[in-house]
């Protein structure tokens, strides 16, 4: 949440290194509660309710039943695809342009590929 508010976006390298000591994100972070809701599935991300109150004292909130990349609210295909290749670089090994680009053109005729063991190759990176 500090990261957010703090961003506007939540991405990988938010989580590493010299991300995790920005203070503005703490500062941030610090005006967040997190409140129990009796969901026994720690890693449940969803339902969730999100209320914000004002320095006035109002409050505002919205409860969201599903977070958003659920199958009952996807990420359209441009998106999908855009999140696709920031993932691509940032596993161990960054995956080059031309192998994330000819990865999704083989995802994307699926239907037609006889040997799947070349998708494994294509997430192979470089050494």
């Amino acid at each position: 949440a500090g990261v957010f508010l703090a961003r506007g976006r939540v991405d990988v390298p938010d989580f590493r290194g010299e991300a995790l000591r920005d203070p503005e994100v703490h500062r941030h972070a610090a005006m967040v509660d997190v409140v129990l809701d009796g969901n026994l599935d720690q890693n449940a991300l969803d339902p969730q309710r999100i209320s914000v109150r004002l320095a006035d004292g109002r409050e505002h909130a919205i409860v969201l039943p599903h977070v958003y990349g659920h199958p009952a609210v996807p990420l359209s295909a441009a998106e999908n695809e855009a999140k696709f290749r920031r993932c691509c670089g940032y596993g161990r090994i960054a995956l080059p342009g031309d192998r994330v680009e000819a990865l999704i053109a083989a995802v994307g005729g699926l239907d037609g590929i006889e040997d799947v063991a070349g998708l494994v190759r294509l997430t192979l990176g470089e050494g």
